[in-house]
């Protein structure tokens, strides 16, 4: 309480179950707070890049938690080390935190001192910032991250998916406009668009990986969007096959868009082990490896009857898994480079990284044929807008022109 009031803060490696005991969650009081499940796509999976960050500067406290990854890290925090700034993570996150705080010194307020900031920074972020007395978001001017406003009697959320809101009860109002500052107070929510703009770049990986299934980005149903991806597939690539299948959970709803579209039955190849996390956000690809094979285990009686499939995710951990079962032939073209970048806003993949290589064939009785086949710039605009987007400019993307500079993340810099 008071003008300047208190910030309890508890964080933790691990699943949210493992570090909010029932104990923790008793001594967090207040009537403001900010949660950050972290993917580290800049900086080490360590506690002390844990977020939300939080500063105490010369203005009183302010929490941070990020969604994203900035292209000018670097530039920005060689910036702030020469005038005497001290880093205590690897993160953008905290040079997001460090630029607002040396803002706030000059502005008359923290609002004016994020709209500063968020002029200096460059990259796809959404973010949620905590005063003692104020929640704001802030979402990258292209919208390239989601984030969205809700409400729950009389308290008011912000999130990253529509999901979050389902999860506790509350009623989604809208989503933050790409550029857009809301901040929320006693007296109520006040917005700032000066940041807004006509052009915008959605993240089409949101649409058919990161996000939940039962999520809404920008008036688009994920689950919606999904089954049109898989239909638009089959209309670019009809095969001549026994069954569709999908690699859970996101594959799952292409496959069956892909099925419905082309009339190929669709069956569950794989079986998910629900007690193991996410496998892409493990650090090394010796962990992820390992995961997927935890997590995913071929159910015999589908693939062991001699069938053709087609499957629409690949990966060599789980080819090594089809492996023991039946003999398969992986097709690539090499002549081909079918991601020429990266996702590099969201996803921590080294430039020049093999994604899959051709492996051996094993003779067994029956046989698997993955197939992986290049997208034309007609095929793969008409599956982005079966998806509800609209890509102005295809061409652009696949040769790696992105709508904002990224030479500093192509160079090997920590960005």
């Amino acid at each position: 309480k008071g003008p300047k009031g208190n910030m309890n803060a508890h964080k933790g490696m691990g699943l949210v179950s493992e570090v909010f005991k029932e104990e923790i969650l008793e001594n967090l009081h207040g009537n403001l707070g900010i949660g950050h499940v972290r993917y580290s796509t800049t900086g080490a999976a360590t506690l002390s890049n844990a977020q939300p960050l939080v500063l105490n500067y010369i203005k009183g406290t302010l929490a941070l938690a990020h969604n994203g990854n900035l292209v000018n890290t670097q530039d920005l925090r060689c910036e702030l080390e020469k005038t005497g700034a001290i880093f205590h993570t690897t993160t953008d996150s905290e040079v997001i935190a460090y630029c607002i705080a040396r803002e706030r010194v000059n502005t008359h307020n923290v609002e004016e001192a994020i709209l500063h900031t968020a002029k200096k920074i460059r990259g796809a972020y959404g973010l949620v910032i905590a005063s003692p007395r104020k929640l704001i978001g802030v979402r990258d001017p292209l919208g390239l991250k989601p984030l969205c406003l809700g409400r729950r009697d009389t308290s008011y959320i912000i999130a990253s998916e529509s999901c979050a809101l389902s999860a506790i009860g509350a009623e989604f109002i809208r989503d933050i406009r790409p550029g857009e500052i809301i901040t929320i107070t006693a007296d109520g929510i006040t917005s700032n668009c000066q940041l807004c703009q006509e052009t915008h770049a959605h993240c089409i990986f949101e649409y058919i990986y990161f996000a939940r299934l039962d999520s809404t980005l920008d008036g688009i149903n994920i689950y919606d969007a999904r089954i049109r991806a898989g239909a638009a597939l089959a209309a670019a690539y009809p095969e001549d096959a026994d069954l569709v299948t999908g690699v859970p959970d996101s594959g799952i709803p292409a496959a069956k868009g892909y099925s419905e579209a082309s009339g190929i039955p669709f069956a569950l190849a794989f079986y998910k082990n629900s007690y193991v996390g996410r496998t892409f956000i493990k650090p090394t690809q010796k962990e992820r490896e390992l995961s997927v094979r935890l997590k995913l285990n071929v159910l015999e009686p589908v693939v062991t009857q001699g069938r053709n499939i087609v499957k629409n995710w690949w990966g060599k951990a789980w080819c090594s898994n089809l492996e023991r079962y039946a003999d398969y032939e992986s097709r690539l073209d090499r002549g081909k480079r079918y991601v020429r970048t990266g996702a590099v806003l969201d996803l921590k993949i080294q430039k020049g990284k093999v994604l899959a290589r051709v492996q051996g064939t094993r003779k067994t009785p029956y046989k698997i044929e993955i197939r992986i086949s290049p997208l034309s710039e007609e095929k793969c605009q008409n599956i982005i807008e079966k998806c509800g987007r609209k890509l102005e400019n295809i061409e652009e993307l696949l040769v790696g022109n992105f709508p904002i500079e990224m030479q500093e993340l192509f160079q090997g810099k920590d960005g």
